[in-house]
């Protein structure tokens, strides 16, 4: 497995590359378009030479910087470190920044380098032919996009490897992805424009020089400007349907490792590309979400109808002992059932005759009753004639009680009469005493 240190290395080398070579070829087409002499053409690749040492650094240290999580992330994952959803999401827009970094890099930086050239050359005092720098800010500004294309894909070339490492298996957004007419067709469309207008600014400047040039000259010069551009718009074009065949490799490569033996589900494809090839994996990775849910579904309802058959297993077991519990007593139920209606027919029976007891009992109660009733006024008369004689006692005891009070004061005078006859004394007795 490659290390983490030297995929990066890959991408900050791809990203060099990317920058040199189509500087490269920009020096080498330029000044044939304009028929520039052995001075001007060393002087040229003089400025040249300055320019992409300037921009080049710059870029490829920009490239690192954005790289720069990316790497981290493979490292925890080679450390065995699972990344969250935060630094996958993460992830996912570092490459679409540095995609676009380099794009805008190489749109800008031609025509930056033009400007710098003419300032250069202002510097120096040298006169500025207007026609030629219009024609050389045009072609810049015409060939910094395809740069920047072919600078993304050649990086996107180098990153594959960390792509499929990171284990993005799902997009983060909804955004609109890049379709493969944009990503194909656009930069071919684009090479076979610069190749026209190289060649048509060409022929321009053929007919503005062509009394300076001699004719097997001019047909030399036609034969290299068109190696030239046929060369590198089938450098370009290579690399085009490259980084796509690398892209449907890698992904044919990963749905032969899930279809074989016996399939995982479990298991996602990995996405490496952000195009329509990458939303055609999110896609699939979904129904092997869907797929994965239903089977874990069936399986659950699999657990279920197995635990419910065995429910219903115990349940007709029970149900049969019962059964054969009920046989058992009906089967006594029928035994018992004569001895049944004799016990009924005897207790019928006794109700009979308790009836006929109670019946008599009832007459009975109704005589002594009517006894009840005449010992009652008989008793009535009876405590009527006791109430009269407690009244009587009542007042016999009274009499009694004034008597005795009578019988005591006669005695207390009589007590009196007696004391003073012992003392010689007449004394005359009370009036009530003698009255009594």
């Amino acid at each position: 497995m490659t290390s983490s240190k030297f995929l990066t290395f890959k991408v900050v080398l791809f990203t060099f590359l990317s920058v040199y070579i189509s500087i490269f070829y920009y020096s080498l087409i330029l000044p044939v378009v304009f028929f520039l002499g052995d001075e001007d053409r060393i002087d040229f690749w003089r400025k040249m030479l300055l320019v992409v040492n300037v921009i080049g650094p710059i870029a490829v240290a920009m490239v690192y910087f954005f790289y720069r999580p990316v790497a981290k992330h493979l490292k925890s994952l080679e450390m065995g470190t699972p990344l969250t959803d935060s630094q996958m999401v993460q992830s996912e827009k570092v490459f679409r920044r540095i995609e676009n970094f380099l794009f805008f890099v190489g749109a800008l930086s031609y025509l930056m380098g033009g400007l710098l050239n003419l300032g250069l050359d202002l510097v120096r005092g040298q006169p500025a032919d207007s026609v030629y720098w219009t024609q050389r800010i045009i072609l810049a500004i015409t060939f910094g996009p395809l740069n920047g294309i072919i600078s993304a894909r050649l990086v996107n070339l180098a990153w594959l490897p960390a792509k499929y490492r990171m284990g993005i298996t799902k997009f983060s957004s909804n955004r609109h992805r890049l379709s493969t007419f944009v990503k194909i067709g656009v930069p071919a469309m684009l090479i076979l424009f610069v190749a026209l207008l190289f060649s048509f600014v060409g022929v321009l400047n053929l007919f503005r020089y062509l009394d300076n040039i001699a004719p097997e000259q001019l047909w030399q010069h036609f034969a290299l400007l068109f190696c030239l551009q046929f060369g590198f718009s089938l450098t370009l074009l290579f690399i085009l349907l490259w980084e796509n065949q690398a892209h449907i490799k890698n992904l044919q490569s990963q749905i032969d490792r899930l279809s074989s033996g016996s399939m995982n589900l479990s298991r996602r494809i990995n996405i490496i590309s952000f195009d329509d090839i990458g939303y055609l994996t999110a896609g699939m990775n979904r129904i092997m979400d869907d797929l994965q849910e239903t089977f874990r579904q069936v399986d659950l309802s699999e657990d279920k109808v197995s635990e419910t058959t065995n429910q219903t297993k115990v349940i007709v077991e029970q149900s049969q002992s019962r059964a054969q519990r009920i046989a058992e007593l009906m089967n006594d139920v029928q035994q018992t059932e004569s001895k049944e209606v004799e016990i009924i027919r005897r207790v019928v029976e006794d109700f009979e005759n308790t009836l006929g007891l109670i019946t008599e009992a009832i007459r009975q109660a109704q005589e002594q009753g009517q006894f009840i009733q005449k010992t009652s006024v008989s008793m009535n008369a009876l405590m009527e004639s006791f109430r009269e004689i407690s009244k009587l006692t009542l007042d016999a005891n009274e009499r009694f009680q004034l008597l005795s009070k009578t019988l005591d004061k006669g005695r207390n005078g009589l007590t009196r009469l007696l004391k003073h006859s012992a003392r010689g004394c007449n004394p005359v007795m009370p009036t009530d005493a003698l009255n009594r």
